[in-house]
C-alpha cells in the first residue's frame, strides 16, 4: 500500500462489507483465499506477510460486490396457478403419505415450487436426482438431512432411514428425475412404503415415457405406486401476469411478455433481467428488444431451419 491510511480504508470498507452481507470470518476468509487466521491479523493491523495482496483481493472483491449489487434483480416469487398446481400435488403427497409425480417442461417453474414448500414445510425434505443419483448417493443426503450418520452400506443405511423416518410426516422431493438409475427408484419406493412417507418426484414428461419403454418388474412395481401425476404443459398467461403484479407494463407488453417466454417462466424472468439490465422501459418493443439477449428456444430454431 502507498500508505497506512489507504490501507486503513481498505479495511474499513471490507469490515462494513462482512457485516452487510452477513459473512463470518471465515466464510469471509475462504473466499480471500486466506485463512481466518490471516484475516484476523489483517484486520488488526497485525500480518507481517504480504498485505498488498491480501488488499488487492479485497479490493477486488469489493468492486465485485458494487457491481452485483448495480445488477438486476429478480421479481419476487409468487405463487402463480402453475405454482399452485404444483403445491397441491406436494401437499397430497405429504398429508396422504403417497407417491406423487409433477411432470412438465423445462423453465415452467416446478424446481421454484417445491423448493418455496420446503421452505415453508420443515418435514419436507428436496434432493436433486440426476445421472449421479445412485442408491448409496441419494441415502447419505437423506441421512444427512435426518441428521443421521452418512456411513454404512446401502442395504443398511436404507434400513435405518427408513426406521428413523417411519411415521414421521416427513416428505421427500426428488427433482431432476428423468435420468436417475432404475436401483435409485427402487430404493425410493422401498424408503416411502416402508417409512410409510409421502414422496415427490419433479422431472419432465419424457420422464414417463422413458419409465414406460424400460418396463421391468422394479419399474412395474414404481408405476403402480404412483398415486398422482400432475402434468404441467406450460407457464399460462396467467402465470406471466401474476409475475409482472406492480410493474408498469400495459396489456400489449404483457401480451409480447407471453410471446417470448414461450410457455416458460424462466424466460419470462430471464427477459425481465435484460430490460433492467439495459434500462429499457415496459413497453412491447422493450420486451422484443431484450428477448433478443436470450438463447433462442428448441422450437424457434427448428422453426428457422424449416
Amino acid at each position: 500500500m502507498d500508505t497506512k491510511f489507504e490501507l486503513k480504508a481498505i479495511l474499513a470498507k471490507w469490515s462494513t462489507h462482512m457485516r452487510s452481507a452477513e459473512l463470518s470470518q471465515k466464510a469471509a476468509a475462504r473466499q480471500l483465499g486466506i485463512s481466518s487466521g490471516v484475516l484476523s491479523q489483517m484486520l488488526a493491523g497485525k500480518y507481517p506477510g504480504n498485505i498488498e495482496r491480501i488488499a488487492g483481493e479485497m479490493v477486488r472483491m469489493l468492486r465485485r460486490a458494487d457491481m452485483r449489487r448495480a445488477r438486476p434483480k429478480r421479481p419476487e416469487y409468487r405463487e402463480t396457478p402453475t405454482a399452485r398446481r404444483v403445491l397441491d400435488a406436494l401437499i397430497d403427497a405429504h398429508v396422504e403419505g403417497v407417491i406423487v409425480c409433477v411432470l412438465g417442461r423445462s423453465g415452467v417453474g416446478k424446481t421454484m415450487a417445491a423448493r418455496h414448500y420446503c421452505e415453508d414445510e420443515p418435514t419436507a425434505m428436496y434432493l436433486e436426482g440426476g445421472p449421479a443419483a445412485t442408491p448409496n448417493a441419494v441415502l447419505k443426503s437423506i441421512a444427512g438431512a435426518i441428521h443421521m450418520p452418512v456411513h454404512g452400506k446401502t442395504w443398511d443405511l436404507r434400513q435405518h432411514i427408513a426406521s428413523e423416518l417411519h411415521n414421521s410426516g416427513r416428505l421427500l422431493i426428488v427433482d431432476e428425475v428423468d435420468y436417475i438409475p432404475e436401483s435409485t427408484l427402487h430404493t425410493l419406493r422401498l424408503i416411502s412404503d416402508n417409512a410409510e412417507m409421502g414422496l415427490a418426484v419433479i422431472g419432465t414428461p419424457a420422464y414417463l415415457v422413458r419409465l414406460h419403454g424400460r418396463r421391468s418388474a422394479t419399474i412395474d412395481q414404481w408405476l403402480s405406486r404412483i398415486a398422482r401425476v400432475e402434468i404441467i404443459n406450460g407457464a399460462s398467461r396467467e402465470d406471466i401476469e401474476e409475475m409482472v403484479v406492480g410493474l408498469p407494463f400495459d396489456d400489449e407488453g404483457v401480451a409480447e411478455l407471453v410471446r417470448v417466454a414461450e410457455g416458460q417462466t424462466r424466460r419470462a424472468v430471464l427477459t425481465l433481467l435484460a430490460m433492467q439490465r439495459n434500462g429499457y422501459g415496459y413497453k412491447a418493443t422493450h420486451v422484443r428488444m431484450a428477448a433478443r439477449e436470450l438463447m433462442p428456444s428448441i422450437e424457434t430454431l427448428q422453426k428457422r431451419e424449416r
